[in-house]
């Protein structure tokens, strides 16, 4: 007898097979049926310490969210107790390297490290 699987109104995975079969993993099959929704999160780490993780949990991240909602109010207080020579490094994201953001860390006095195009 195949194994297969019925997905019911219940939302019940149904597996079947032969009288005395294990449940091995060829006769299960398994759904993610969440809706497909995401949630972002951005945390900052350092020798010294940490940052909370901050859920950004509406959208995609743009520029202008990544200025107001992580640089202002996470990055720049956390440089500021960490130490004079605070070094931010991040990635090559499109928000990262956007005018707006190099011009705030740059207004802040807040060195970034260069990211390589292709790492």
């Amino acid at each position: 007898m195949k194994a297969g699987s019925h997905w019911a109104r219940d939302r019940r995975d149904r597996v079947w097979r032969c009288r005395g079969e294990c449940s091995a993993a060829c006769n299960i099959l398994q759904h993610d049926r969440f809706g497909g929704g995401s949630v972002m999160v951005w945390g900052g780490i350092s020798l010294g310490g940490r940052t909370a993780l901050h859920v950004l949990a509406r959208g995609s991240l743009t520029a202008i969210r990544y200025r107001d909602e992580i640089l202002r109010p996470l990055v720049r207080p956390y440089a500021g107790a960490v130490s004079p020579g605070f070094l931010l490094m991040q990635d090559n994201a499109r928000p990262h390297v956007a005018g707006v953001c190099q011009q705030f860390l740059q207004d802040e006095g807040t060195d970034a490290m260069d990211w390589p195009a292709r790492s």
